[in-house]
Formats: structure tokens, sequence, C-alpha cells
């Protein structure tokens, strides 16, 4: 990668999507007039520079690049350098070693395996009906989870809910987990409740774009749960907190499409569907590699087979991102779902949190906000990182097509939205950079059933996507 060591006036560089190898140059972060930059996408390694990071460039800025670390991405690991000048006999001795080591330990490995089969056995099938299978490889005490996050020091405190709260913790083995804890001192009652239901909904769940449980710790002392840690934080953090100028494209169509596959197992592949009942970029967590995962299931609810809806005697969900029949009648359905990730991607595209102080004073909501500017002027809506990314990527007809499947989720009536079957159809077609024409008019079926959006390809080719359950066949 060049230095630009001279480019004294250079304000903006976007080298993302270039397959960029080696180390970003100390120099870079030297540059006086730096205010912008992107080198998402690449294949870059080492150290981000410290005077990078002083420039509070956000994280989105280095994603996509799994060798990169240090701020604003996860800590660099200590490892000792390695000498260059390490003669043939020495490597040749030193791989002969380890060769032996990993032969030792797998034999060992399996010898320990077959040994507590039984008692893992045992233990599973002890367990309640119901309950989660945990890792036995995971022994966790009330002691240990005091101790990992430092006596749940606010230091360690990586999330807020309404009856918990999400600390980060190291055990004694170095395994850094996420421990939710719910919080007994306000109402005891409403806390059981949730971890109950939290128990409940994640014991039957397995995706890998959901988070996962480790262990539950259920006592006199505490109730928590033992997640998975994930090391950049949440779509919220990633969107809303510092001075983040907003997603790449890249970027956005991967979390979307890793939400969307976690709705499509929760809406169709399980069971029973269970509606979240609360997606938003709070409950949206990403790994090391960007990955997204949804979470918190505290107030979601498990359907009877055949059965699309559900009413609540309760308002559950949040201000802002649930649907207006969940907040008008707390008639709650999978469509309801939809409604609020259309929010989550309008969020994406936007850089803009719907409760923001930016439309307060306008006195508009985000989503009459954004249809004043579509489809003439949508570009106007985007994020600033967002807006330069699609204009070098020459992406602006998908991003326009992303925020018209964004407002088709968000349509008043319910039936009108798509499933989560055809979410992931226009997204996966929009990643292989195939461009849909999606019309703006609904045609009404004679016996108004349901209605149809007409989609063109490139190639003038159609195909047709029904607003109602059913199962998408293949182009």
């Amino acid at each position: 990668m060049p230095s630009f060591e001279g480019c004294l006036a250079l304000q903006t560089l976007n080298l993302s999507h270039n397959n960029i190898v080696g180390q970003i140059p100390v120099t870079l972060g030297h540059l006086p007039n730096l205010h912008s930059l992107d080198l998402s996408s690449n294949n870059l390694t080492g150290q981000i520079p410290s005077a990078l990071a002083a420039l509070k460039i956000g994280a989105s800025s280095f994603a996509n690049n799994p060798g990169l670390c240090g701020q604003p991405l996860p800590r660099c690991s200590p490892l000792e350098p390695v000498s260059s000048h390490i003669n043939k006999p020495v490597i040749i001795i030193s791989v002969a070693i380890g060769g032996f080591v990993i032969l030792l330990a797998f034999t060992a490995c399996i010898f320990f395996w077959r040994k507590g089969r039984a008692t893992v056995r045992t233990e599973e099938e002890s367990l309640p009906r119901g309950s989660i299978k945990t890792s036995s490889s995971l022994p966790v005490t009330t002691e240990q989870l005091v101790a990992g996050t430092g006596g749940f020091d606010e230091r360690n405190l990586i999330g807020v809910g309404g009856t918990s709260k999400v600390y980060k913790a190291t055990l004694t083995n170095g395994l850094v987990v996420a421990v939710k804890l719910f919080d007994w001192s306000t109402n005891a009652e409403k806390a059981n409740y949730f971890f109950q239901k939290e128990c409940e909904t994640l014991g039957k769940l397995r995706h890998r774009n959901l988070v996962r449980v480790l262990r539950t710790c259920c006592n006199t002392e505490m109730k928590a749960l033992v997640l998975e840690y994930m090391p950049c934080g949440s779509l919220e953090n990633l969107l809303f907190e510092g001075d983040n100028n907003g997603l790449s494209w890249r970027m956005l169509l991967n979390i979307a499409l890793d939400v969307a596959q976690a709705l499509v197992y929760l809406h169709h592949e399980c069971t029973a569907p269970i509606i979240h009942c609360d997606l938003k970029p709070s409950n949206i967590v990403l790994d090391e590699m960007y990955i997204a995962h949804v979470s918190d299931f505290g107030i979601a609810r498990i359907l009877e087979p055949g059965v699309s809806s559900y009413s609540a005697s309760y308002f559950r969900g949040t201000v802002g991102y649930i649907a207006p029949e969940c907040a008008a009648f707390s008639q709650y359905s999978i469509k309801g779902d939809i409604y609020s990730y259309g929010i989550v991607l309008l969020c994406m595209l936007t850089g803009r949190c719907p409760t923001s102080e930016f439309f307060w004073e306008q006195g508009v909501e985000m989503h009459t906000w954004v249809k004043q500017f579509f489809p003439d002027k949508y570009e106007e809506t985007l994020s600033k990182n967002l807006r330069m990314d699609i204009l070098v990527s020459d992406k602006v007809e998908e991003a326009l097509q992303l925020m018209e499947l964004a407002l088709s989720c968000i349509v008043k009536d319910p039936k009108q939205r798509p499933t989560a079957q055809q979410i992931i159809r226009t997204l996966v077609h929009l990643k292989s950079s195939k461009t849909l024409s999606l019309s703006n008019q609904a045609s009404q079926s004679s016996h108004g059933s349901h209605s149809i959006i007409s989609v063109q390809s490139s190639k003038e080719s159609s195909m047709t996507v029904f607003h109602q359950d059913q199962e998408i066949q293949p182009l």
C-alpha cells in the first residue's frame, strides 16, 4: 500500500474493495487535512496506526480486513515478533516437534471425550423439558462470573435493557463471554419472567445469526445467561455512537442479509413460528468479522403451529421500531417483525435513529422524511459514508432498490409487507449486482387477497414477488 507521504492536501481517501494487501502506513495518520477514510473490504493486516485512531475514524472504515486489529477494531493479540533469520534446520525440527505435540493432544482429546460421554449424556437427560442444553466444556460458577466481571463493575458494562444488564467477562480459562444479569432489585417478578422467557425461547433455537447461550446461572444469588461475546458491539453503537459517518455499502448489505436470514429461521424454519417482537439496532450484535447476530428474546413469542398472530395484553416493543398495528391494537404477527426490519434498514441507510431530535425538530417520522426525497432525491437521505461509497462503487441503483425494499417493509397494511423469504431473495440479487426495478404500484388480484410487485432485471426478464406467505421459487 502506498504511503501517501507527500499528499498533504489530501482530504478524502476511499480505497475500499481493491484487494489491497500489506499494512497501513503510519504516514497516513499524519496527513494534516485527511478527515474521511475508507479502507474496508481489502486484505490489509497488522495494527491500525495509533495516529489514525486519533482522527476518530469509525470501525466501518476498516471492516472486512480479517488481518487488521487495534482501535477502533478489537485489540491486537500480544504476540511476540518472530525473527526472520531462523535457519532451515531449526524450522524442520520445530515442525517435527509441533506435529508430535498436535498428535499427542489429539489422542488425549479422544480419550477424555470418550470417557466423558456417559457423564454428558446423564447431565442432558436430567435437564427439564425446554431447558437450554449448554456446552459441558464450560463449567461456570457464580464466583467465576463475579470475578470475571470485576464484581459486575460498570467499566465492563456493554449493554443495558429494561430488566437486565450485559457485562463483558473473562473467565479463568481465558475465554471472554458476555453475561446477561437480570436485575432483581426493582421488580423480581418481572425479571424472573423475562429470564424464564429467554431460557424457554433460546433453548429451542440454533442458528448462526442468533446469539448462542453458553450456560445459564440460576440460583438464590443471581439469574444470568452466559452468552457468546460479540467484540464489535451492537449495530446501535456502530451507527449512532462516536463520530461514525455511516456504513459502507458492502457492510450494510451483509448485515441486512444476516438479520434477514435470522428472521427466515424464526418465522419459517422453526417447528412453530417465533416473533421476536423487539428487533432494533441495539438487539443486533456483531462478532469479530462483523457478522450480525440477533439477540434479546425476552419478549419473543412462540406461536402455536398454524397460527400467524396473537393479541397481547400489554404493549411490548420499542417506540420508533414497533409496527402501527402492534402499538394501536397490541396485535402481533411475524409481519410486525418485518416492519421493525424495514426501520432497521432505514437506520443503516440514513445513519439516523428514528427517535432522534432531528426528526422531532422537523415534526416528522423517519419514514415520512425519507419518502419526501424518494425516489428522485433519495441520495440526500443517505449517510455520508454510504453516499460516497455507492458513487465510487457504482451502486446508486442498488441502493435505491434497497431503500424501496425498506419502504415496502413498513407499509401500513401488514398483508402488503414482504415475507423474510422474499426479502432474502431481493438482497441476494442486490449482492450479486443484478439490477432489479421494483414497481411502485401494487396490483390487486380480482379477489383482493394479495398484492404483487413486478420486478424487472437489467436484461428485461421479469419475475413476480408475491406479498403473502408462500414458498419462493428459484429464478
